[in-house]
């Protein structure tokens, strides 16, 4: 249920037009995009380290060339968009724990 609510959050998912029922099924759930809180913590931290140091190497890149292969601007979006949703996902959370 906590992820239907963190999808209705995120705008990804409407419960307009969904129902529920008890059927078990087993879970295979892939482990690289299942995060804990903890593990959603270390990786924004990680994230916005890799963004800083994008920031450096545009920096630099920009007194020298670098090859046609390399677009800083373009790694840097991708990942300030995943922070940017892990962000997102850590606020929903905390709120959650603070209504129990």
């Amino acid at each position: 249920m906590q992820v239907l609510l963190l999808a209705v959050e995120a705008k990804v998912f409407s419960l307009d037009a969904s129902s529920l029922d008890g059927t078990k099924l087993h879970a295979d759930a892939s482990k690289r995009q299942a995060l804990s809180y903890g593990h959603l913590v270390n990786r924004r931290a990680a994230l916005e380290a890799e963004v800083d140091e994008l920031l450096t190497v545009g920096a630099a890149a920009a007194a020298a060339s670098l090859p046609a292969s390399v677009t800083i601007s373009a790694e840097s979006e991708r990942r300030r968009q995943a922070l940017t949703h892990l962000t997102q996902a850590e606020a929903v959370l905390q709120v959650r724990a603070e209504e129990r």
